[in-house]
């Protein structure tokens, strides 16, 4: 019994790390959390997304990694003519970004993103060689765009669920040159998508599903937790290994909450 997407991590196009991880690498440093990708075969420059959660002073915020693999685009239109902005630059190509969403705009977001590019100029020059930081405030810029935020002093955790399901399911649309430089960067991709519309009920009610979902697992684990001290005979070993696994729970990319299967717990598929 896990929380699974069903997918293997070092294949899947998105990454999650835990809190634990963003909370490491500003406390310890870099040298603290460079195991942490290795020891799992990951390369976090074959990602659309790495999903960081923050969770500092009694708040949690995000941050999202988008297209960290494709920092060299950003050297194409530089060497270009060393302009952002000049009118032969292929406005269509993928760059990377950092998106930080806070619903309450408590956390220092700029402290944040300096910390990432640390984090990033080191896997980088670990993977790909070299002594460069290519990860620089110019060539993957950070944006905190318009989202919805919360109203009470509670809900922090759930929204960063929420935008964090909302960002999984966009993360197979190009982030390009042309929308970090529109008037109002990502308001196309993410400020006026219909999956960043949503509300003080829409909290309420994936608050309530979540609940659920978190009892459902701590039956599985009170029950695994059981067994586990009244050994099985041989013969219902092999019996219980040959059960397919099925999911208490899962987010597709066609649902806006939890789904949850109370019959039979076991993972939430996101």
């Amino acid at each position: 019994s896990r929380i699974s997407r069903q997918e293997a991590m070092a294949t899947s196009c998105v990454h999650f790390f835990t809190s634990h991880f963003y909370t490491t690498l500003q406390d310890e440093g870099v040298d603290a959390v460079s195991s942490w990708t290795t020891k799992k075969g990951i390369d976090i420059f074959s990602k659309r997304i790495i999903f960081l959660p923050i969770n500092q002073s009694l708040h949690w915020s995000l941050c999202a990694v988008v297209n960290p693999g494709l920092i060299e685009n950003y050297d194409k239109i530089h060497a270009h003519n060393h302009s952002l902005y000049n009118e032969n630059v292929d406005s269509e190509l993928e760059v990377p970004c950092i998106i930080f969403l806070d619903s309450l705009k408590a956390h220092q977001k700029n402290v944040v993103a300096c910390n990432v590019r640390r984090w990033l100029n080191h896997e980088w020059k670990k993977i790909k060689g070299g002594e460069t930081d290519v990860f620089t405030k110019q060539s993957i810029v950070l944006f905190t765009p318009k989202v919805p935020y919360q109203n009470n002093s509670w809900d922090c955790g759930v929204f960063v669920c929420k935008y964090a399901c909302s960002l999984y399911k966009l993360r197979h649309q190009p982030i390009t040159f042309d929308e970090l430089h529109l008037p109002k960067p990502l308001a196309n991709a993410i400020t006026e998508n219909d999956l960043m519309k949503f509300n003080m009920s829409d909290i309420a009610v994936l608050r309530e599903e979540m609940g659920k979902l978190v009892d459902n697992l701590s039956l599985v684990y009170l029950d695994e937790k059981n067994n586990k001290k009244q050994p099985k005979p041989e013969s219902q070993q092999k019996d219980a290994s040959k059960e397919p696994h099925q999911p208490v729970g899962r987010i597709t990319d066609n649902q806006d909450s939890f789904v949850t299967d109370e019959k039979s717990p076991g993972a939430m598929d996101i």
